[in-house]
């Protein structure tokens, strides 16, 4: 079952890697129709891995890996903040407490 984990990783992570590619090496005109269909094929193949994948996945994680592989693959400075980190940055540097 450990195999299928890391095979099934490194499918999601080179899907991700393509998707990247294919988005960044297109001439400005064509983006949009290649993002949408990128967009597509991405959606389906997340709703396939969570419902039909052998082993219980976690929605949040795979996903967070995913994001973290396409923003690798930019550059070292490109990051990627969730919710709950951007509510801690902005109580740290602005002191203000919204609840």
């Amino acid at each position: 079952m450990n195999w299928k984990k890391r095979t099934l990783k490194g499918v999601t992570l080179v899907a991700l890697v393509i998707l990247t590619v294919s988005t960044t090496v297109l001439p400005p005109s064509g983006n949009y129709f290649e993002i949408a269909k990128n967009i597509e094929i991405f959606t389906n193949l997340y709703k396939e891995v969570n419902t039909y994948y052998v082993d219980e996945t976690n929605p949040s994680s795979l996903m967070k890996t995913g994001i973290d592989a396409m923003l690798a693959s930019l550059d070292p400075y490109t990051n990627y903040f969730s919710e709950s980190q951007i509510e801690g940055w902005r109580y740290i540097t602005e002191g203000k407490y919204n609840g």
